[in-house]
């Protein structure tokens, strides 16, 4: 078990933001509930997998939304995963109620209180073990937005966060997740709105057995005038066992972001060259033949191009510096990245996709996501492996071609290291043997 005290939650905070892929919400929301983690406790309790037992039960708490004009059978079902910048403005035009500390805690433990309260009184489980209560939480994914709101439920029901996520990133759909991938059921589910109104407070179950009827079924209920588009959950239960057996979580994923934070912070304290150094890092158990990650490209944002399709932003962030422009594209996380020069319809050059990580940090070593990027700032573009057993998934592979083709990329998956061999062109006879 380690404490996360104030400076390893700032490096957390950082790492997050950065192994986000320019998702999961901004710095400045983690940041502030980070001040609020630690008005409720000096540190947070981290554990590995292996330090829950096999009776102890698990569970993740998350947030997300979308918007109220999409019908919820539409096809492509992506939900805006992490917490809302709504969370920190007033609620209504007449309104001067904002969220604080009291708001929070009230609003993120509910969907953890109902599904506790529920499976309390489940009588059948597996492995002859019941259901006490929850023993520790583990976050959806990594981000600043729902890696902190796991942090804040940890320490407003006094337990551990396990060392873990499902995706080793920011994601834009559930499908995406080891955790809907493994044999962990999806229901019982709860989920309540966010609102600082104790008058609007909502709470439901939801009783699913796929991952894609679930996210249809969250949509919709989000989409009611009660959610306001928007909610907190607790789903993706789970005993130790299932957590050490089954394996459908990427492991040690908090302490990636936290050894990220602390060589960014590090290399700015000596002066070193932050994008260096955390390149040196990320590549340090690695040959120099078979690195983990790349720096892509860097340059100066020439534009930034917002549409929204679906339920999600699409953005395209064009880069450019004396030699050469790329663009990285958005659908809520950044999911692809390619040389094709801008605008285009298709694309035909791919430097890096999804799964795999493209991330941004500023050349003096501040990683930034899509919320705080801006026209005339100077980034590097870091892509980085994905965790590999998400490389290989077929249903993880397959969520994240539909949002590829979304965005105008119509090829198969090409993991980054194969991409940084050389230029691939989708129209040239040899790209069809890769």
């Amino acid at each position: 078990m380690a404490q996360l005290g104030r400076q390893e939650l700032v490096d957390i905070l950082n790492g997050a933001a950065f192994l986000a892929s320019g998702g999961g919400g901004s710095r400045d929301m983690g940041q502030q509930i980070l001040n609020w983690i630690l008005e409720k406790s000096e540190a947070v309790e981290l554990i590995t997998i292996e330090e829950v037992a096999a009776e102890q039960w698990g569970v993740v708490p998350f947030a997300g939304g979308a918007p109220s004009n999409i019908p919820p059978s539409t096809k492509d079902t992506f939900l805006r995963l992490g917490l809302s910048s709504k969370l920190f403005a007033s609620r209504g035009k007449n309104s001067n109620l904002r969220f604080a500390l009291p708001d929070l805690e009230k609003v993120a433990t509910v969907p953890f209180d109902l599904l506790e309260s529920i499976l309390s009184q489940q009588k059948e489980f597996p492995e002859n073990h019941s259901f006490d209560k929850f023993s520790c939480v583990m976050p959806l994914e990594i981000g600043t937005g729902n890696t902190f709101l796991a942090m804040f439920v940890a320490v407003s029901k006094s337990i551990p966060i396990v060392d873990c996520d499902g995706a080793g990133r920011s994601i834009p759909s559930l499908n995406m997740l080891m955790y809907s991938v493994s044999e962990i059921p999806v229901h019982p589910a709860t989920m309540a709105t966010i609102t600082s109104d104790p008058d609007r407070r909502n709470k439901v179950a939801i009783y699913v057995d796929q991952v894609s009827k679930s996210n249809e079924l969250i949509t919709e209920i989000m989409q009611t005038k009660e959610f306001e588009n928007e909610g907190v959950m607790a789903s993706y239960v789970m005993d130790g066992n299932t957590l050490q057996n089954q394996h459908p979580v990427i492991a040690n994923t908090i302490s990636l972001a936290q050894n990220v934070g602390s060589v960014l912070r590090q290399a700015t304290e000596v002066g070193e060259n932050p994008i260096s150094a955390l390149l040196q890092f990320l590549n340090g158990s690695g040959s120099a033949n078979n690195p983990s990650a790349f720096l892509l490209f860097q340059g100066i944002i020439t534009k930034i191009d917002k549409q929204n399709i679906g339920r999600l932003d699409k953005i395209t962030v064009v880069l450019e510096n004396q030699d050469e422009q790329i663009s990285v594209l958005v659908l809520n996380e950044n999911l692809i990245a390619c040389r094709d020069r801008y605008p285009f319809d298709s694309i035909e050059q791919p430097i890096a996709m999804g799964p795999d990580l493209i991330c941004y940090l500023t050349p003096d070593g501040t990683p930034l996501t899509n919320e705080e990027i801006k026209e005339g700032q100077e980034l590097a573009i870091i892509g980085l492996k994905a965790p590999e057993r998400s490389r290989y998934v077929e249903s993880i592979i397959d969520s994240y071609l539909q949002g590829l083709k979304l965005l105008g990329y119509n090829g198969p998956y090409i993991p980054i290291e194969q991409l940084q061999n050389g230029y691939i062109r989708l129209s040239d006879p040899t790209f069809q043997s890769l």
